[in-house]
C-alpha cells in the first residue's frame, strides 16, 4: 500500500496533500483574502462534445471580487467572520493545550 500525508484544515475540514509536484504546501495568508465572490455560471460551454458536453473548455468559477475581513463585515458577512473567529479561538486553545504555542506567542 502506498500512502501520502494530507493536512486537514482545523477550521473547515478540507485537506490537501502535504507534498505535491510543486513542493510542500505553503501557509500564506495576507489578511486580504477572506471571502471570494465568484461567477458561478461557469462550467462547460453548452452544445459542444457528445450530447452537448464533454470536449468544451471549462470556464471555471472566476473571482469577481475579494473581500478582506472588514469588507466582509460591511457586505453583510459579519456572522461568518464571527464564526471563523470562534473556530480560530478553539484551534488556538488546542495548540496551547498541546504545548505547541504559549499564550505569550499570541
Amino acid at each position: 500500500m502506498k500512502t501520502a500525508p494530507y493536512v486537514v484544515c482545523p477550521l473547515c475540514g478540507h485537506n490537501r496533500k502535504l507534498e505535491w509536484k510543486k513542493g510542500r504546501i505553503k501557509w500564506e495568508w495576507d489578511g486580504k483574502r477572506f471571502i471570494y465572490i465568484r461567477d458561478v455560471s461557469g462550467g462547460k460551454i453548452g452544445g459542444t462534445g457528445a450530447k452537448g458536453r464533454g470536449k468544451a473548455p471549462s470556464k471555471g468559477f472566476p473571482i469577481i471580487e475579494t473581500l478582506d475581513i472588514s469588507g466582509a463585515v460591511a457586505s453583510g458577512y459579519g456572522d461568518v467572520v464571527l464564526e471563523v473567529a470562534d473556530a480560530l479561538i478553539k484551534v488556538i486553545r488546542v495548540f496551547i493545550d498541546e504545548g505547541i504555542i504559549s499564550k505569550d506567542d499570541i
